[in-house]
């Protein structure tokens, strides 16, 4: 699987502390995203907010010039 076609995931991950946190990661433009929060509901939500923006980085779109003459 590319990293183009991968989704972020949360993970539920224990700190050496002790403390459970979770963890959002995936890619974006190229570049490996890992973000701890302390709540699942804040994972969450900034993984709604990445997928687009990977989606969006994703997508490749090309402008071209008609070649058509006036007539």
């Amino acid at each position: 699987m590319s990293r183009a076609a991968t989704t972020f995931t949360v993970s539920k991950l224990t700190n050496p502390s002790g403390e459970i946190v979770y963890r959002v990661s995936g890619w974006l433009d190229g570049n490996r995203i890992h973000r701890k929060f302390s709540t699942r509901a804040e994972s969450a939500a900034e993984k709604q907010m990445l997928e687009p923006k990977a989606m969006q980085a994703n997508t490749i779109l090309r402008t071209t010039s008609p070649r058509l003459t006036n007539e």
